[in-house]
């Protein structure tokens, strides 16, 4: 049998509820990726009973009959079925390491997509491959919405249909967006500071892309009649790029709850009159009593 594929990373299912749930961003050890929706899960785990937080689901969602399950764990057993949950690769655009132009205080990278890369690698104009790493910035509207940037759309102001090299620009080691410059061969320019201002339109309106749920999910944003929404800069390891809906209950557990379910079926064929521990003993040895008490 051909051994299962390990998985590119791990996550705790603690994390999985609250940091890293579905339409999270997350850096794994050799890509960056972005939680698939429940539709994409390979399995569930363990069936979670608690009335009072199903009930609650019920309600906000007007769907009856909701069932709870922990995240899926991964097994050890090359053998089971294959689990885990799906993450789709994101961002598709990358710098390059290696291929890379420096002064004095000064750094220039390539920036290329996913679909012009060869074999995961940059080729460069030399022919020589060099390593990628995702770009830090994507863009997201307050709707929810995530995609990557409109790079040479970006660049150019929306301007035209120039497709040459795009380069990243930084200046200093400060990292800051006016220290940062998104250059185009033709000539054109532009810092990333503008595109981290409110109301500039620098990176244009959201088109509702939704990668967590996979190609061909894209929705109109704002809906039928509602207009889109402006983007906003995104930086993808910062803690304001994925706030988890939580939703929680109270829930005191019933010491006696198993013993009331297993004598509820039962009380009134057989208990009910019992009023001697001689008596309790005479109806536990009946077939059913037995049944009730294993269970």
């Amino acid at each position: 049998m051909k051994p299962q594929a390990r998985p590119h990373g791990q996550i705790r299912q603690s994390q999985i509820v609250t940091t890293f749930g579905p339409g999270a961003m997350v850096d794994l050890p050799d890509h960056a990726a972005i939680i698939g929706g429940l539709e994409h899960w390979r399995s569930m785990g363990r069936q979670v009973h608690e009335e009072r937080l199903e009930a609650k689901v019920q309600t906000l969602l007007n769907i009856p009959g909701i069932k709870l399950y922990a995240p899926p764990i991964d097994s050890s057993d090359p053998t089971a079925p294959r689990t885990g949950i799906t993450a789709w690769q994101f961002p598709q655009w990358f710098v390059t390491q290696g291929d890379e132009v420096r002064g004095a205080g000064f750094r220039s990278r390539p920036m290329v997509h996913q679909q012009a890369l060869v074999g995961g690698k940059y080729l460069g104009s030399d022919r020589k491959k060099s390593g990628v790493i995702p770009i830090r910035f994507v863009q997201a509207c307050p709707n929810g919405h995530i995609s990557d940037i409109q790079w040479h759309g970006f660049a150019h102001e929306f301007q035209g249909n120039c497709n040459r090299q795009l380069w990243l620009d930084e200046y200093g080691t400060s990292g800051e967006f006016a220290d940062i410059v998104v250059r185009c061969e033709c000539g054109k320019k532009r810092a990333l500071v503008q595109a981290n201002q409110r109301g500039s339109g620098a990176l244009g309106f959201c088109q509702g892309h939704r990668p967590w749920l996979g190609p061909a999910s894209r929705e109109k944003c704002g809906g039928d009649g509602g207009p889109a929404q402006p983007n906003r800069l995104l930086i993808r390891s910062a803690s304001n790029s994925y706030f988890p809906q939580l939703l929680s209950v109270i829930s005191i557990p019933d010491p006696d709850e198993r013993v009331r379910k297993a004598v509820a079926p039962i009380w009134e064929d057989f208990l009910l009159y019992v009023d001697s521990v001689s008596d309790l003993t005479r109806e536990r040895k009946r077939p059913r009593c037995r049944r009730r008490s294993k269970d």
